[in-house]
C-alpha cells in the first residue's frame, strides 16, 4: 500500500507538471502568432489584441490609421531585401516612440501597418501623423539616395462605430 500511495503522488506530480508545461507552451505560441518575426512588433492579430483591449477605455476617442508607405517596393527592388527589412524596423521604432500610452500599432505586412491613436482633437492627430512621415524620410538610405517617401493613409473614427470589432474597423 506505502508503494501505491507514493505511485500515486508521483502520477499526480508528473500529471500536475505536464498541465504546467503545456500551458507555458501554449502561451510561448500564442505570443509568437502575435508578433511579426521579421519587423519584431505585434502582427495584425496582436494589433487587434492590444486594440481590443484599449478601446475599453471609453473616455477616449480613437483612430485606427492604416498607412503604408508609397512605392515601398520601390526600397525593396532598388536597394535590396536588407533596406526593405532595415526601413521597415525604422519605421517601427518612430511608432514605438509616438505611440502614447494608450495607444498600440502593429504591421499589417506588405510596407502596411496598422495604429490606434488618440482622436480627441483632430489638429493634434495631423500634426503627429506629419512628424511621422517627417521623421521616415530622415532615414539615412533614402537620405543618401535622394529618395523621398510618402504615406497613403486610410483613418477609421472609432468613435462613431463603438460596436464594431477591431477587425471589421480595419
Amino acid at each position: 500500500t506505502f508503494v501505491l500511495i507514493i505511485a500515486i503522488i508521483a502520477l499526480i506530480i508528473d500529471v500536475s507538471f505536464a498541465i504546467r508545461f503545456r500551458k507555458r507552451v501554449d502561451d510561448a505560441v500564442s505570443s509568437v502568432n502575435l508578433q511579426d518575426a521579421i519587423v519584431e512588433c505585434p502582427n495584425i492579430e496582436g494589433f487587434k489584441k492590444n486594440a481590443t483591449k484599449l478601446l475599453h477605455h471609453k473616455s477616449l476617442n480613437y483612430a485606427i490609421v492604416v498607412f503604408s508607405l508609397k512605392r515601398f517596393h520601390f526600397i525593396e527592388d532598388q536597394f535590396g531585401a536588407d533596406a526593405s527589412v532595415s526601413l521597415l524596423k525604422y519605421m517601427k521604432e518612430i511608432l514605438v516612440a509616438l505611440c502614447h500610452e494608450n495607444e498600440t500599432f502593429g504591421y499589417f505586412g506588405d510596407g502596411k501597418f496598422l495604429l490606434l491613436m488618440d482622436f480627441n482633437q483632430e489638429n493634434i492627430f495631423r500634426n503627429r501623423l506629419s512628424v511621422f512621415e517627417g521623421i521616415i524620410n530622415k532615414y539615412e538610405t533614402l537620405k543618401e539616395n535622394r529618395v523621398k517617401m510618402q504615406l497613403a493613409a486610410g483613418v477609421y473614427l472609432v468613435k462613431n462605430n463603438p460596436n464594431k470589432t477591431v477587425a471589421d474597423m480595419i
